[in-house]
């Protein structure tokens, strides 16, 4: 770690709860890095499997900095090691993926005065080839929940940005918490975003939100959330982006819920209310799947597809 020149230290937490199998691999691809001023950031969420000992495997490391914790949910590890951050641009890495060795050399090279944000997942966009985008249309971006916006890893914050309002969310918000994140950044930030086409982030196979039991009553506190992250004034404009997103809140939902259990929920009535005001209807594909398939049928075709998304 090179100490003299703070301003382009690469911070990189890795929150870890329960990760003995992939932790290694994980914390490797980070000593790994081509880039060498950055530091490492282990905050061991009060795991119960092998995680604390494999993190104190790291402590005699002079770049590594170990931190240990009742468990407290991933915001409260992420907002853990961002505070004892001594970096000025700070990137996330969960502890099941990997960074591509030369991830932050990357980064690096569009670390200047102009951006808070540089998003590493280009390629996941339907934008043309770019190097920067204005807030304003990746706000439009964010809120549709376009690509990899609304997942913290695979991008570069820089540190002011994460202010402790970024991570005032209530333990009990443990799925979506990361694109509630992306919206109160980029609410707060005026600055283009800067864009990296490459990717440089390899997920890992465990992905929590396939198995994560989605509840209208559970999309509707996030829907709360959404709609906090964006000013009043510019609520209107989003509208139609937060339906769009709503609706495959609601085709999650309609896998794991009954539709007696939705149907007359204020989640959904709210979401048919927002959607006669903007014009947006269901797919027939969509339609067919809420309407006519029964539950059962409906998981089947989850667990076949893994991607709920098909049905946009």
């Amino acid at each position: 770690m090179n100490k003299s020149n703070t301003s382009h230290l690469i911070s990189v937490v890795i929150p870890i709860y329960n990760a003995e199998d992939t932790l290694r691999e994980c914390v490797q691809s980070v000593l790994r890095q081509s880039y060498p001023d950055y530091e490492l950031i282990l905050v061991d969420d009060g795991s119960s499997d092998n995680s604390s000992t494999i993190c104190d495997e790291y402590a005699n490391l002079v770049n590594v900095t170990i931190i240990h914790q009742q468990n407290k949910g991933r915001t409260a590890a992420r907002h853990k090691g961002v505070k004892n951050a001594k970096g000025a641009w700070i990137a996330f890495v969960d502890s099941d993926d990997q960074l591509e060795p030369h991830a932050l050399e990357k980064f690096s090279e569009r670390i200047d005065e102009q951006t808070d944000i540089i998003f590493g997942n280009g390629s996941s966009l339907p934008i043309p080839e770019t190097k920067t985008i204005g807030i304003q249309n990746f706000r439009h971006l964010a809120v549709l929940g376009e690509g990899t916006i609304g997942v913290p890893w695979g991008s570069l914050f820089r540190k002011e940005l994460l202010t402790p309002y970024i991570f005032d969310l209530p333990k009990e918000l443990e799925m979506g918490e990361d694109y509630i994140y992306w919206l109160r950044m980029i609410f707060t930030t005026e600055r283009s975003v800067a864009v990296i086409k490459e990717n440089l982030y390899r997920k890992g196979i465990e992905h929590t939100s396939n198995n994560f039991h989605w509840t209208a009553a559970y999309c509707q506190m996030l829907n709360i959330f959404r709609m906090n992250a964006i000013p009043e004034k510019q609520q209107p404009e989003f509208l139609a982006n937060t339906v769009t997103d709503r609706i495959t809140n609601l085709l999650a939902v309609a896998v794991c819920e009954p539709r007696s259990k939705w149907i007359r929920h204020p989640f959904y009535l709210e979401l048919r209310t927002d959607m006669k005001k903007t014009g947006i209807t269901f797919t027939p594909k969509q339609y067919i799947f809420l309407s006519i398939l029964n539950r059962r049928l409906r998981r089947l075709y989850y667990i076949l597809s893994k991607q709920i998304h098909k049905f946009r």
